[in-house]
């Protein structure tokens, strides 16, 4: 949910760079706002009745695509 530059930061493992991502959202209040508005914009269509309905099309679909099971014997014919 969090896309760098656009709400937030995403930093590889590394103490010196989340410090200092850290630092410029305290001490920069306006993109701290932004990042924060920007956040609430994406989640707002992570609800449940989404996520219920986003399940059910991914269920739908992969029945969609199995294919059919044949035995052995009908393989071997």
């Amino acid at each position: 949910l969090v896309i760098d530059g656009e709400n937030g930061y995403v930093c590889k493992l590394d103490l010196q760079e989340w410090t200092e991502r850290a630092v410029t959202l305290l001490t920069e209040p306006e993109l701290y706002q932004r990042y924060s508005e920007r956040s609430l914009a994406l989640v707002a269509r992570y609800n449940f009745d989404n996520a219920a309905s986003g399940l059910l099309d991914a269920c739908r679909r992969a029945i969609s695509l199995r294919a059919p099971k044949t035995s052995n014997i009908e393989s071997a014919l």
